[in-house]
């Protein structure tokens, strides 16, 4: 039997309260978490933000000068040489058609998730020393990420513009749903402009909080479960940590993927 207007609008009626009900209570917890922080003297939460800025700058540019990410670049430009012999750089890489590019980064893309995927689940089995480092560890895999995604598009983030617009990324792919069409709009008028970076202004800010809160929260549900064991192997908190870093590790890539093909389709109007 058909299903009325009217009938459809009650129908949908439970749904759009739960919605309404949900979007409520984020924004009870973002004003929460505003307050919380407007505790704080202004000073002291600028020079937090400052400090955490100055992390993951330092730890971008680390990353980037280790021989393991510059041998994934160096395998990167080997491998597009299937499709161009003449391709002797990373920026080379751009002469390539998109569909070829996707080829590359989804191949990079699956090796990130799985490593993404084992490296969770390793770090939640159950020591504490390595649940410690499970943040830490997956910040440097997931701003590693976006440096190997960037490369595949044939993007050297080696330059200070890019080194900054993938930190943007990393930035964009980690805070809540709620706050990314915002930082998604910004990143596209960082990358049109391309102006000179002013590093004074700050890249993290207080939505990027809960990206640390919830990190810890999974630390914590992994701690409680830790003694939960199936033949002495802790495997409910070893496939939280797991999924729960796979997850993150999804977004990042999904958003990194898209971010480069909108610049490379931009260069090419």
């Amino acid at each position: 039997m058909p299903v009325s207007a009217e009938d459809g609008r009650v129908l949908a009626g439970p749904e759009r309260e739960s919605a309404v009900f949900e979007a409520g209570l984020k924004r009870k917890y973002d004003l929460w978490l505003e307050e919380i922080f407007s505790l704080l003297p202004e000073d002291v939460q600028r020079k937090f933000w400052e400090s955490l800025d100055d992390w993951l700058l330092y730890l971008e540019i680390l990353i980037q000068q280790t021989g393991f990410q510059k041998k994934k670049v160096r395998q990167i430009t080997e491998k597009a040489k299937i499709f161009a012999e003449d391709i002797e750089n990373i920026e080379d890489l751009q002469k390539l058609p998109l569909h070829q590019l996707n080829v590359l980064a989804n191949q990079e893309i699956s090796e990130l998730k799985l490593f993404s995927l084992l490296q969770g689940a390793v770090q939640c089995s159950g020591n504490r020393l390595m649940l410690g480092l499970d943040l830490p560890a997956m910040t440097v895999l997931n701003v590693r990420a976006v440096q190997t995604v960037a490369a595949a598009y044939g993007f050297d983030v080696r330059k200070p513009f890019e080194t900054v617009a993938a930190l943007k990324v990393f930035h964009c792919a980690t805070v809540p749903k709620r706050f990314q069409k915002q930082y998604w709009e910004e990143l596209k008028a960082f990358a049109e402009k391309q102006e000179e970076i002013d590093v004074r202004k700050p890249i993290t800010g207080l939505p990027w909080m809960n990206h640390l809160l919830v990190q810890l929260f999974k630390g914590f549900v992994v701690h409680m479960l830790r003694k939960k064991r199936y033949n002495g192997w802790p495997l409910l908190s070893m496939a939280i940590g797991g999924w729960a870093n796979f997850r993150v590790t999804k977004d990042v890539t999904d958003l990194a993927k898209r971010f480069y093909q909108y610049r490379l389709s931009r260069g090419n109007e």
